[in-house]
């Protein structure tokens, strides 16, 4: 998809067509998303596009729209930062892993000269000790930092969080299917409640 729109802007008979690019972050690190943003790419304020079905707003609407008892909501909120915390090594270490991708990707090997010495020589300086420390340590503070269930969701990659939650509400699998029915039926305006729950979430677009 950013290949596609950076295409875009490049081709000039397409001038007349505004278009906009809208992604979730998705393990990307600060700089990645910076780089984008400054070519015009836009960001959810969620890690990826599934977390919009669990933003508490709209947990709390679904927990009215669905007849839940009072409080299905709350538990559905710790339910997901209860998940989060038995999640975070791992998501600490793809983020990691993310973040080593990315620094070689600003590294430079385009020079044809370069020996199987220069190569080794610039991993090295790029990943000593000192750097690899840092870049884990980063990413510790980032997720170890997230305490409200919005902190949570902006850099939670669990795909399968809105199958998970499912249960609280009475459900099986069927959470974010229920969500997007609740959108078609627009019972009690559940359409513009849960568009403006979403709001806050996407990117002020021109």
């Amino acid at each position: 998809m950013i290949r596609i729109y950076k295409a875009k802007k490049t081709y000039e008979k397409l001038n007349d067509i505004d278009a906009y690019c809208i992604i979730d972050r998705d393990f990307r690190t600060d700089g990645e998303i910076s780089a984008l943003k400054s070519d015009g790419i836009n960001f959810l304020e969620v890690a990826e596009v599934e977390n919009l079905f669990l933003v508490p707003e709209l947990l709390d609407i679904m927990e009215k729209q669905l007849l839940c008892d009072e409080g299905t909501a709350e538990e559905a909120k710790k339910f997901i930062c209860e998940l989060y915390v038995q999640n975070k090594p791992n998501q600490i270490g793809e983020a990691f892993i993310k973040e080593v991708g990315h620094q070689l990707t600003l590294t430079k090997f385009s020079d044809t000269q370069l020996t199987p010495e220069d190569l080794n020589l610039k991993i090295h300086e790029k990943f000593m000790k000192e750097n690899i420390e840092k870049f884990l340590a980063d990413k510790q503070t980032i997720y170890n930092s997230a305490n409200t269930l919005e902190e949570i969701l902006k850099i939670f990659n669990f795909k399968q969080l809105s199958i998970k939650i499912s249960p609280k509400f009475g459900l099986k699998n069927e959470y974010a299917k229920r969500v997007i029915n609740a959108i078609k039926s627009n019972k009690d305006d559940a359409k513009q409640q849960i568009f403006e729950a979403l709001a806050k979430y996407m990117p002020d677009l021109p």
